[in-house]
Parts: C-alpha cells; sequence; structure tokens
C-alpha cells in the first residue's frame, strides 16, 4: 500500500486537501448507481472528488472513477469521457465541468502547501502535513464559519515531526493501516505531546551550627545564603527576588 490521494476543494482562490471530514452529505457514488473500480495504488476507494465553494455554496465539481465492468452512466446530466494517457489516472471515468450542489453538514479540514518532513508511506496525508490549514464549517451546504488552524497544526508537525508517519510504538499494522485511511479529525489533527514540568526547585539542607552573634547578610539576588530553621539547623537557599 502507499499514500492515497486526497479529495480536492476550491476554496478563496486555491486549492486544497481535504484532510479530514466530521459531518454527512458529501458525494456518495453508491447513491448514484455507480461502481468504482480501484483507480491506482494511490486511490484504492476507485474514486476522487473535487469541489469548490461558490459564494459560501459547496458544489461537487469533477469526479474521477476507476472503471469497473459496470457500464457509463450519467452523473447530474453529465456524460463521462475516459482520462487520456497523460492523466494522473488514465483510463478513469471522468465527470467534468459538474456544478452539483451538495448538501453537507459538519465541517471539514482542509490543508494547502504541503510540507515534506518524511516518507508518507500509508494512507492520507494528515493536516499537520499542511502549511495553511483550515477548519470549515457547513450546514446544509452553506458555509457558516471558517477557522484558521495553520498556528495549532504547525505546532503538531513541529512536534511530531517524521516520527509521525510512523505507526505507534504501541500499534499494530492493522490498527496503523485503519486509522492512515480514515478521515478522522484526532487522525488529521492529533493532540500534541505534552512536555514534562520542569523539575521543582531543590532546597539543600546543611546542617550548621547557629551563628554565634546571630547576624544575617543580606545577599545579592541570585546568590546562595543560609538561614536558620526553626530546629537551629542552618538551610541554604538562593535568593530569587
Amino acid at each position: 500500500m502507499t499514500a492515497q490521494l486526497a479529495d480536492e476543494i476550491r476554496y478563496r482562490g486555491r486549492l486544497y486537501a481535504i484532510t479530514a471530514v466530521d459531518g454527512h452529505g458529501l458525494f456518495d457514488a453508491a447513491e448514484h448507481g455507480l461502481e468504482p473500480g480501484m483507480l491506482s495504488t494511490a486511490c484504492w476507494r476507485g474514486i476522487w472528488c473535487r469541489y469548490a465553494l461558490r459564494h459560501a455554496r459547496l458544489a461537487l465539481t469533477a469526479v474521477q472513477l476507476g472503471r469497473s465492468t459496470a457500464p457509463a452512466r450519467r452523473l447530474f446530466g453529465v456524460k463521462p469521457r475516459v482520462s487520456p494517457a497523460r492523466d494522473v489516472h488514465p483510463g478513469a471515468w471522468h465527470y467534468r465541468r459538474l456544478d452539483a450542489p451538495i448538501p453537507f453538514t459538519g465541517r471539514l479540514l482542509v490543508g494547502a502547501g504541503y510540507v515534506d518532513v518524511g516518507q508518507l508511506a500509508m494512507g492520507f496525508p494528515p493536516a499537520w502535513l499542511y502549511q495553511r490549514v483550515h477548519e470549515l464549517h457547513l450546514t446544509k451546504g452553506r458555509l457558516t464559519s471558517t477557522h484558521n488552524r495553520s498556528p495549532q497544526l504547525a505546532r503538531v508537525r513541529h512536534h511530531l515531526g517524521a516520527e509521525g508517519l510512523q505507526p505507534r510504538t504501541d500499534e499494530t499494522r492493522q490498527a496503523w493501516v485503519h486509522r492512515t485511511f480514515s478521515l478522522d479529525f484526532t487522525y488529521s489533527w492529533p493532540d500534541p505531546p505534552t512536555r514534562r514540568p520542569p523539575p521543582a526547585p531543590r532546597v539543600v539542607r546543611r546542617r550548621r551550627r547557629p551563628a554565634a552573634d546571630g547576624t544575617r547578610r543580606i545577599a545579592p539576588r541570585g546568590a546562595w545564603r543560609s538561614v536558620p530553621d526553626a530546629g537551629g539547623a542552618r538551610l541554604l537557599v538562593q535568593q530569587i527576588g
């Protein structure tokens, strides 16, 4: 298996990869009687879609299907063409120039500007591999809000690096494949590892005899000094303020 080709969406004049989906209503080939075959090893599911947000409305603009034994059918009134040899998926059914409204409700995590931190050997590219990441919220196909998630995903990328593309130490290969082939937010936007808090300052106890005259000198800020405790012992502490 290999890295998979993500669906795309044109948003604000730029193409973004759809890295995570949380909702319902995106295009489903089975609902239209289509039976895709495998497009390539980079598209085992056999279907690739391109969407667009136009005037805050979500539309399906292109579809590629792996050819199967089923005959070609029209989709939204458009007859498919066979992709030429120079195409990414030569010989596939290609539905172009679509403008079909998509009643999606939920949220999408989309990314642009791929950052190569290492070899992605399995599944879909997660959002933290992109420089520009946006979270889009839609209701029945209408865009209701957007959120720039680039800073948060940059921090995740900084923490994970190339190790984030490998199976976890406690993860089986089957679980790794299932996780990377999903479009879950938890895979595309994982929680960064928590850093351990810095150790608390250590107080060094040194037993000394009490001062004969009981006098104390004021030490400069940052210097170590000896002070008596209630039992007459001496504590070595640092002046910090």
